[in-house]
């Protein structure tokens, strides 16, 4: 709101919008667009200099719960073989666009990631001092 009227001090000062904008450094549109927010709001012909802020509410649509199963499926039956003969996380995306699943490979690694913090306990160590 301060750079708001600075515009609108410096505007009735030098009457042009290109030294406005030379003086504080941002584009000349951008003065004659708050400017002309300014007058709208003046004549009530306009609501709100600044626009109200947007919720966007995204969707995974690639992550439906099918392709999570299959995902959780795969690691669970990775388990039960040895280490050597586990599927990686681009092995499973592989697996599941080959089955004509449209996901991309960064979606996969994200949802083992997250199945990995939660299901795999690791080992622990605790140094003990010997008597």
């Amino acid at each position: 709101m301060e750079d708001v009227d600075r515009i609108r001090q410096l505007y009735q000062e030098t009457g042009s919008c290109r030294k406005v904008a030379n003086i504080m450094g941002i584009s000349r549109n951008t003065v004659t667009k708050y400017l002309n927010k300014l007058e709208d709001c003046q004549n009530d012909t306009g609501n709100r200099i600044f626009p109200s802020p947007r919720n966007l509410h995204r969707t995974k649509p690639a992550l439906s719960d099918a392709v999570v199963t299959k995902i959780h499926r795969y690691l669970e039956e990775n388990q039960k073989k040895p280490k050597k003969q586990r599927l990686n996380a681009h092995q499973i995306f592989q697996l599941l666009t080959y089955a004509g699943t449209e996901i991309s490979y960064s979606t996969v690694k994200r949802e083992v990631r997250r199945w990995k913090q939660h299901t795999v306990f690791r080992d622990v160590c605790i140094a003990q001092e010997v008597a």
